[in-house]
């Protein structure tokens, strides 16, 4: 079971970090803990939830991290 997020939920404790696929997916940072996730936002799920989300130490970190696992190719 995935945790659905909201525009309302994101607004509070989330920093926008980067965003893929013409909005589709949109990767925050967890203001408190550093907790990275990517967001399909039709859907409001977290995409990296079920395979587990890195800490990162800051929002230049949390978007080198985002952007890496979105240019990843199969089987990296």
């Amino acid at each position: 079971m995935q945790t659905h997020f909201t525009k309302e939920k994101l607004a509070e404790g989330w920093t926008e970090v980067a965003s893929f696929d013409n909005g589709e997916l949109v990767a925050y940072r967890g203001d408190m803990g550093g907790l990275l996730r990517i967001i399909d936002t039709e859907s409001g799920h977290d995409i990296l939830e079920l395979f587990g989300n890195p800490r990162t130490a800051s929002i230049e970190d949390a978007e080198a991290k985002a952007k890496k696992l979105m240019t990843a190719q199969p089987g990296e």
